[in-house]
Order: C-alpha cells, then structure tokens, then sequence
C-alpha cells in the first residue's frame, strides 16, 4: 500500500525525522506532522489521516482522551520509550491498536503499518 497518509503527533524532532524519511516515506506513505494532539486534531479537521501515530510522551492523560476520541475512525499506534505494562494497557484499554517500544525497527514498523492500513481500508470499504 502506497500513498496512505499517516499522521505522525510527537514532540521529538529526532523521532519524527526519523519515521518520516527512514520509514515512512520511503515505504511510499504521505506524511504530516503535529507536535501535540491540539494541533493534530486541527490537521485531522482539515484531513483525516489512515493512520496516526501517537508519542505516549506527550502525556497520556491527554493522550487517552485524544485516543479514545478518534479511536473508531482512525487506527491509532502509540509509541512509548517506557516498557511500563500499566502505561501500554492504558493505550490499548483506550482504543490504541498497538503500542511500540522505542527503539525501533523498521522491520516492525514496517508490519504494524501494513497490517492496520489494510484493516481500516477493509473496514471502510464494507461501511461504503
């Protein structure tokens, strides 16, 4: 699948670079940024994304409320640096479909990507 847009809400320039031009773009997905979930929700306004990805980092409270909010239209992957079993039940409980540990790899970007893309085309195909 190519062309998708996926959102990418986190605060670390570094993170965001590095998803974009390591494994996003190259993977042929359309890319926007947010640093935080106030200016996401202003992109998702104006465009809804396939795919968003949410940094835990910007404060789950927070972060679950924006989770739960978009959670039935959009397929939400968080993303942690933390291996707090608390913290990934909390993403999931509030509707996140995954939770990935930094740091990284691509290999599993890669899967978690494709396999979400595809259940929510299917999904919106059977709704139209």
């Amino acid at each position: 699948m190519s062309g998708e847009l996926i959102l990418v809400i986190d605060a670390s320039v570094d993170t965001r670079t590095w998803l974009m031009e390591s494994v996003l773009r190259p993977a042929g997905y359309v890319v926007d940024e947010a640093l935080g979930v106030d200016e996401a929700r202003a992109q998702i306004a104006r465009v809804q994304p396939q795919l968003i990805i949410l940094d835990a980092q910007l404060g789950l409270d927070g972060g679950l409320a924006f989770i739960s909010e978009y959670e039935a239209s959009i397929p939400i992957v968080v993303t942690t640096t933390h291996r707090s079993v608390d913290e990934i039940l909390a993403a999931l409980s509030a509707g996140a479909r995954d939770v990935l540990v930094k740091p990284f790899e691509p290999a599993r970007w890669a899967t978690s990507i494709t396999h979400f893309l595809r259940r929510s085309t299917a999904v919106r195909e059977r709704e139209e």
